[in-house]
This record gives C-alpha cells, structure tokens and sequence, in this order.
C-alpha cells in the first residue's frame, strides 16, 4: 500500500456514520469551528487538549445543529499526527478507538461520549466530553 492510498484510507474512515448515533455531523466541524486551549495530555500520536466552540455550525441536510445547549461547552479534543500514526502502523488501531467511543459513549456513563471525529492535511481530531476531577 503506497502512502497515497493510505491517506485515502484515513480520509474514507474518518467519514461520518449515520446521523443515528451521533449527536451531529462530523463532516459539519474543522478545527476552524473550535478554541483550542491549554494543552491537558501527550501521548505518542498526539496530544489532548481544552477546546470550546466558536460557534454553532449553520443548520443544512448534512449537518444537524448541535444539541448542546451552552455554545461554549468545553471539550477535550485529542489531536493526533497523520504521519507519526502512518508511519508506526497504527492506524487500524487508531480507526478501532474512534469506532468504540462512536458506538458506546451514548449508552453507558463509562466511556468517554466522542462528540465528533474530523480531520485536516495534517492531523486526526477526536472532540470528546472533557471529563475534569
């Protein structure tokens, strides 16, 4: 697999699932669309940090609005690197994650709620409740 088709993998799994199972869209958000904050953890891929919204996506049929009531509810959004995650082979792993906080986050109070999943040129973004104490 060259690394052409392996960005185009990356870019296929990080598409949206159904509206179902999520609060709202992924492909509605960028980072544009948040304030990115102190940094609140590192791993070997990325890095966690404090985010809020900038503001509230406008409502189209692919995008649902929020269902948040506060616009400036805070987040913890891990940032991962497309490269340092291609590179180490770590992306079925990475796909794995983003795919068990998707599925369980809106059923049980034990996982982390993942809000959004979203990527750019560069980097992978989980948007999840910043969960703090």
């Amino acid at each position: 697999m060259n690394e052409h088709s392996t960005e185009n993998e990356i870019n296929e799994t990080t598409a949206a699932p159904s509206s179902r199972s999520r609060p709202f869209s992924p492909r509605c958000w960028s980072p544009k669309d948040f304030l990115f904050g102190a940094t609140i953890g590192e791993g070997a891929y990325g890095t966690i940090v404090h985010g809020q919204m900038r503001h509230s996506p406008a409502q189209s049929e692919d995008c649902e609005s929020i269902s948040i009531e506060n616009p400036k509810y805070n987040f913890a959004i891990k940032i991962m690197d497309k490269t340092s995650i291609l590179k180490s082979g770590q992306l079925r792993n990475v796909m794995r994650e983003r795919t068990i906080l998707s599925m369980l986050g809106h059923h049980t109070d034990l996982v982390v709620r993942l809000h959004a999943s979203f990527h750019d040129a560069h980097s992978l973004y989980l948007v999840m409740d910043l969960c703090t104490g």
